[in-house]
C-alpha cells in the first residue's frame, strides 16, 4: 500500500537484507541498493534505486501486473541498457528480459 506524503503517493518497501522474497516465498529477487539515490523527501531520506533495478524486480517477479509496470518504466525513463543487461545476465533473466520486454542490446 502506498504511503501518502503531501498528496505524493509513494511505493515503499523497506530492505534489510540482500533479498526480496516474492509472496510465495517461492524466489528469491537480488536487490541492489548500492546503485541507489539518496532523496529528502519531506523530511524522510529516502534511497531510490535505479529504474533498471526497478525493471529486474518486476520481470523476475513475473505477475502481469509486473510485467505491465516494467513496460511503463521501461517506457518512460532513461535506461542504461549495457547495465540493464548485465544485471538480467547475473541474475539469469537476460532471456526472459529480451523476451517479454522485447529488449535487445
Amino acid at each position: 500500500m502506498p504511503l501518502n506524503i503531501n498528496n505524493v503517493l509513494i511505493d515503499i518497501a523497506e530492505a534489510n537484507s540482500a533479498y526480496m522474497i516474492t509472496k510465495n516465498g517461492k524466489r528469491k529477487i537480488p536487490i541492489v541498493l548500492n546503485d541507489a539515490k539518496i532523496l529528502i523527501f519531506a523530511g524522510i531520506k529516502l534511497k531510490i534505486r535505479p529504474p533498471e533495478e526497478l525493471i529486474l524486480q518486476k520481470l523476475y517477479i513475473g505477475r502481469k501486473t509486473d510485467i505491465k509496470d516494467a513496460k511503463s518504466i521501461l517506457s518512460k525513463n532513461k535506461i542504461d541498457t549495457k547495465y540493464l543487461k548485465r544485471r538480467a545476465t547475473e541474475i539469469k533473466i537476460w532471456n526472459m528480459l529480451q523476451e517479454r520486454l522485447k529488449i535487445s542490446v
